[in-house]
C-alpha cells in the first residue's frame, strides 16, 4: 500500500529525531545583536518557519486562500462590536525595544500581556520592573527559548521554575501563564506545564514579525487576520532582531482595530481573553476666583457598556456657595467614552485671602472602579491686597487729670480674608518719647484700634503723637500720619476753688 503524504511527513519527523539536533539560526532565537537564546548544553530547534511547516503538515494540507476584507458584523455598532483582541510581546525585555513599547502602550491605553524570557530578565531586570510598573501582566516563557517538545518533564519543569524565581528576584509578581517557546506543545508538555501550576497560553494571530517583514507589513498581517466576533490573541515579540518594526506597527494596529469595532482587552487567570473593567480617574487645576474650576475624569480604556460614577464636592478651606457652588451629580460615560467633566464655578468674593481647597469625591462607581476616590482643587486668590491708612483723633482732656487717651484707628479700604498686621512707629509729646505698636485687623474686618496714652504738659498745654506705617502684611500702606491730639480742659471748665 502506497505511502501518503501525512505518513512521509511523519516518517520524515521521525527520521529527524533519530539523526539528533540540527543547529539552525532562528530570528526568534536571537537577540538583536545575533546572539542564541539557548541553554549550554541543549539542542538547537528548526526555525519557527521550518516546525510550523512540518507541524501544519504532519496535519494534512490546508487551503490557503487570501484572507477575506474586514466586515463590521449587520446590526452590531460602536466599540466592541467586533469582539476583543488581546496583544502578547514574546522574548523579552530588551534595553533597547520593550521601554519604548510601554509608553506606546500606556499612551494608547492598551493593556498587553509580555511572555519573558528568564536569561532576559537576568540581563535587564530593571526593564522587566518597567513592565511591571506600567500594570502590564507579565508571564514565563522558559529561561532558554528551548522547545519543550524536545525536552524531559523534569527540564520542563526546571525551565518553567528558574524563569520563575528569575522574575521574583527582580521584584516581579509572574501570572499563572505561560507561553511554550514556538508554541510547540503536545499533550505530555502540557502536562508538565500543568504540573509546574502554570497555564499554556497560544496565539490565534501571528503576522510573523520575527521575519524580516515591514512595519506596514506586520501590520496588515494582523489586521487582515482578525476575526469578528471569535478570540483574537495577537503574537508579537519585542526580544528579536525585528521587534523595532513590529513595535512600530502597534499605534497602526490599535487605531484601525479600534475603528473596526475591535476593542483591547487582556488575558486572566485562565489565559482566556477579558475586557478588564476600566478605571476613572479624575484631576483638577488651580482655577483662579470667578473662573469656573473643572474636574477632568479619564477612563484608562473604552468601556462596552454604559458607566458611571457619583461627584460631589466637599467643603475644605473653602466655603460652599460662599467661595464655589456645591455639586453633587452622577457622571455617564457612554460606550466608548473615556473622557468627561464637572464644572463648577469659583465665587469672586473679593477678598484678598490665600489660596483655598475644596475635594471632589468619587464614589459609588458602577461598571468601573475608582483610582483616584479624592481629588483636591485649589482656587487661587485674584484680589490685589486692601490699601491700610491711618486716622487720628482729637480729645479734651478731664479736668484734673495728669494724663489723657486718644484713639489712632487703622482701617481698611476693604475688609481682608486675611488677618492685617500693621506695625506702627510713632513719637509722643512732650517728651517725644518712641512708641512702637502692632495692630491686628481680623479676617472680614475693616479697622483695628490703638489707644495712645498721653501725660499732659503742667501750664494745659496741647499734646500730641505722631504716627505712621512702618510695615503691613497683606495690606498696602496708604497715605500720610496718623495724630492723636489731647487739648486742655478749657478756662470756663475749670473748677473754681
Amino acid at each position: 500500500m502506497p505511502l501518503t503524504s501525512r505518513a512521509l511527513l511523519v516518517a520524515g519527523l521521525v527520521l529527524l529525531v533519530a539523526l539528533g539536533p540540527v543547529a539552525v539560526n532562528d530570528g526568534d532565537t536571537t537577540d538583536r545583536a545575533g546572539a542564541t537564546v539557548q541553554a549550554p548544553g541543549t539542542a538547537a530547534v528548526p526555525t519557527p518557519g521550518v516546525l510550523e511547516r512540518l507541524l501544519d503538515a504532519s496535519r494534512g494540507p490546508v487551503p490557503r486562500r487570501a484572507p477575506r476584507p474586514h466586515r463590521t458584523p449587520r446590526g452590531s455598532s460602536g466599540p466592541c462590536a467586533s469582539g476583543l483582541v488581546v496583544l502578547t510581546f514574546d522574548d523579552g525585555p530588551d534595553r533597547g525595544v520593550t521601554p519604548g513599547l510601554v509608553r506606546t502602550l500606556t499612551d494608547l491605553r492598551v493593556p498587553a500581556t509580555f511572555f519573558m524570557v528568564g536569561r532576559r530578565v537576568a540581563a535587564a531586570p530593571e526593564v522587566a520592573r518597567q513592565v511591571r510598573d506600567g500594570g502590564f501582566t507579565i508571564a514565563n516563557h522558559s529561561f532558554d527559548h528551548t522547545l519543550m517538545t524536545g525536552q524531559s518533564n523534569t527540564a520542563i519543569r526546571a525551565t518553567l521554575r528558574r524563569t520563575d524565581r528569575q522574575l521574583r528576584g527582580a521584584g516581579i509578581t509572574p501570572s499563572r501563564l505561560m507561553r511554550p517557546p514556538y508554541g510547540g506543545m503536545d499533550r505530555r508538555v502540557e502536562r508538565a506545564i500543568a504540573a509546574a501550576g502554570l497555564v499554556p497560553v497560544l496565539w490565534d494571530v501571528d503576522p510573523r514579525d520575527w521575519e524580516r517583514r515591514s512595519t506596514s507589513n506586520i501590520a496588515q498581517g494582523v489586521l487582515s487576520r482578525l476575526r469578528p466576533g471569535r478570540r483574537n490573541i495577537v503574537l508579537q515579540h519585542d526580544g528579536v532582531r525585528n521587534s523595532p518594526r513590529s513595535v512600530a506597527a502597534v499605534p497602526r494596529i490599535v487605531r484601525e482595530a479600534r475603528r473596526r469595532g475591535y476593542c483591547f482587552g487582556d488575558l486572566d487567570s485562565t489565559g482566556t481573553p477579558y475586557l478588564p473593567t476600566p478605571q476613572v480617574t479624575a484631576t483638577a487645576a488651580p482655577t483662579r476666583e470667578g473662573k469656573r474650576v473643572t474636574l477632568e475624569l479619564r477612563l484608562n480604556a473604552p468601556t462596552n457598556r454604559r458607566s458611571s460614577v457619583r461627584v460631589r464636592t466637599v467643603e475644605g478651606t473653602a466655603t460652599p456657595r460662599l467661595d464655589y457652588a456645591p455639586r453633587d451629580v452622577r457622571v455617564t460615560f457612554p460606550r466608548g467614552r473615556t473622557r468627561a467633566r464637572v464644572r463648577t464655578p469659583a465665587r469672586h468674593d473679593q477678598l484678598d485671602e490665600r489660596t483655598e481647597r475644596f475635594t471632589f469625591a468619587l464614589t459609588g462607581p458602577r461598571g468601573l472602579t475608582v483610582g483616584s476616590p479624592e481629588v483636591t482643587a485649589r482656587i487661587l486668590d485674584t484680589d490685589p491686597a486692601p490699601t491700610v491708612r491711618l486716622r487720628g483723633s482729637r480729645t479734651t482732656a478731664e479736668p484734673g487729670a495728669t494724663s489723657a487717651s486718644g484713639t489712632l484707628t487703622v482701617r481698611l479700604a476693604r475688609p481682608s480674608g486675611r488677618q492685617v498686621a500693621v506695625r506702627l512707629l510713632g513719637r509722643r509729646g512732650p517728651d517725644g518719647s518712641v512708641v512702637r505698636r502692632t495692630v491686628r485687623i481680623r479676617p472680614g474686618e475693616r479697622e483695628g484700634l490703638l489707644t495712645v496714652s498721653l501725660p499732659l504738659k503742667p501750664g494745659g498745654e496741647t499734646v500730641r503723637a505722631s504716627f505712621r506705617i512702618v510695615r503691613a502684611s497683606h495690606a498696602r500702606p496708604r497715605g500720610g500720619r496718623g495724630v492723636v491730639v489731647v487739648d486742655p480742659v478749657p478756662a470756663s471748665a475749670e473748677p473754681v476753688g
